[in-house]
């Protein structure tokens, strides 16, 4: 799974925004994912993010390796959380593992609370793998850099910053062609087992880190040779202005975040029912977000009929 994280080019809003409106916009984003556990909240914080990445025409394959990436914690999050989580009361299924399974075999309680509380988690979780490079795809890595200086962040952590995101898709690349040079060698790793492909990742780690290591050197070497770090005031070939308008905007995101806060801690109870401060089409004055929740639900209870329909026909045969 390669990844490629690369600034794209575009004539959007959030293209000519400056790198501290993104920042703002983004750090607000997370704020809002993170200091909810409502579910139709952090929902709407997720349509948010994928309005977002429409409109700045996010690549499918940057949203396909997102999700590819973030799918296995997902799924952990989602077995995991209804059977752990602390304010679990109402059970929706039990046994979580089936009778007719060895030795675990009528294992486990599935809770309502750990449900809402698991999606909730997955919602965050894919919103923060999307809104990271929605943020980084629209800004230039130097223009980032200077952003990151302008909000007070010194110029060599944010240097370090970016050049961690520019190594990424580099030693994504290398990964990529040590992996086809071993198949030439003729080994397999994709159609491999477990533990083989644990035992085949030898051959591809050791001229990895060995080529990571070589590339910090020369960037060693380069920056030093620069005299990287010798001057205090810095100056920049093309200085980013942050104008009054972008300030004005930068502040009415915190308002936004501030007035948002103030609203779930004094409205906001339930975990499952968004309440709106007025009237709107198809929703009325709240937003419930149970029907989601049941769906989840029904689809859990068709898969554990549907496996004991595979014993069962697996049963008879033998």
């Amino acid at each position: 799974m390669s990844i490629k994280i690369d600034y794209i080019p575009g004539n959007t809003l959030l293209h000519k925004a400056h790198p501290v409106t993104k920042l703002i916009l983004s750090f607000v984003i997370f704020l809002w994912l993170f200091s909810t556990r409502n579910l139709v909240s952090v929902l709407l914080a997720f349509i948010v993010i994928l309005i977002i990445a429409a409109y700045i025409r996010l690549p499918l394959r940057v949203m396909k390796t997102a999700f590819l990436f973030g799918l296995p914690l997902a799924l952990l999050l989602f077995i995991t959380q209804p059977l752990v989580y602390f304010a679990n009361k109402t059970p929706i299924q039990s046994p979580v593992v089936p009778t007719w399974f060895p030795i675990l075999g009528g294992a486990g309680t599935f809770y309502y609370e750990g449900l809402i509380f698991g999606l909730v988690l997955i919602l965050r979780l894919f919103g923060i793998l999307l809104l990271m490079p929605v943020i980084i795809l629209t800004t230039p890595a130097v223009d980032l850099v200077i952003g990151l200086t302008q909000v007070g962040v010194p110029y060599d952590y944010a240097f370090i910053s970016m050049m961690a995101l520019r190594f990424l898709p580099v030693l994504s690349d290398t990964r990529e062609r040590i992996l086809e040079a071993q198949r030439l060698r003729a080994l397999e790793y994709e159609k491999a087992r477990f533990m083989t492909k644990i035992r085949r990742t030898v051959p591809l780690l050791v001229p990895l880190i060995v080529n990571a290591m070589r590339m910090g050197e020369e960037l060693e070497v380069a920056i030093e040779s620069r005299a990287f770090g010798r001057g205090r005031q810095r100056t920049y070939y093309r200085p980013l202005i942050y104008t009054t308008k972008q300030k004005v905007i930068s502040l009415l995101l915190i308002i936004g975040y501030v007035l948002l806060l103030v609203y779930h801690i004094m409205y906001v109870k339930d975990p499952v029912i968004f309440p709106l401060p007025f009237e709107v089409p198809f929703f009325g004055n709240q937003i419930d977000g149970t029907p989601i929740v049941n769906f989840v639900i029904f689809l859990m209870k068709q898969l554990y009929a549907a496996l004991d329909q595979l014993y069962a026909i697996v049963s008879t045969m033998f």
